[in-house]
């Protein structure tokens, strides 16, 4: 029934997102953990999910709403965990992500991004390996932003930090 109805699944929760009260952050938020969710559930339904989610988050214009698909992205990936529910569609989801990181212009936006990856790095770390490099030198380019707030700099440090040792791990097999 979910499969017959995913359009309009979609649809839905693509208004909900996109709905601009921000009486409704809350919903809003609900909505795309729901998203998440979905395509969790759907996980032989993965691909078709995350390429809609990636097209809306490149096509839309509002950094609030990019934010909720990004949220979205990171509850799938979360509720998959360590299923590897996704491995069939991982490396789209990981060239998708770099692609976002390496055109975030706002400090949410990069956070978020970098939790999705982070998760990717956790679940399925040789996948995350091919992205490695061009992952750390955005970080580092974030990290010695003189211009950026302090709190900003110490996230993107922790981030960074735990990013470079999941590398190492892969590399040493520790």
């Amino acid at each position: 029934t979910l499969v017959k109805q995913l359009d309009t699944i979609l649809c839905t929760l693509n208004d909900i997102l996109n709905e601009s009260s921000k009486l409704l952050w809350e919903l809003r938020q609900d909505a795309a953990a729901c998203l998440g969710l979905l395509c969790t559930v759907l996980s032989y339904e993965a691909e078709r999910i995350f390429k809609w989610l990636f097209i809306k988050f490149t096509t839309g214009s509002r950094d609030e709403v990019k934010l909720l698909y990004l949220v979205a992205a990171q509850r799938a990936l979360e509720a998959a965990g360590e299923r590897k529910a996704f491995s069939h569609v991982m490396q789209l989801v990981m060239s998708n992500l770099q692609s976002i990181l390496e055109n975030v212009d706002t400090p949410e936006l990069l956070c978020h991004s970098v939790k999705c990856i982070l998760q990717v790095a956790r679940c399925y770390p040789h996948v995350f390996s091919t992205n490695f490099r061009d992952t750390v030198d955005i970080l580092v380019g974030w990290h010695i932003d003189h211009t950026q707030k302090h709190s900003l700099t110490q996230q993107v440090s922790g981030q960074w930090g735990f990013i470079i040792c999941t590398k190492l791990v892969l590399v040493f097999k520790l």
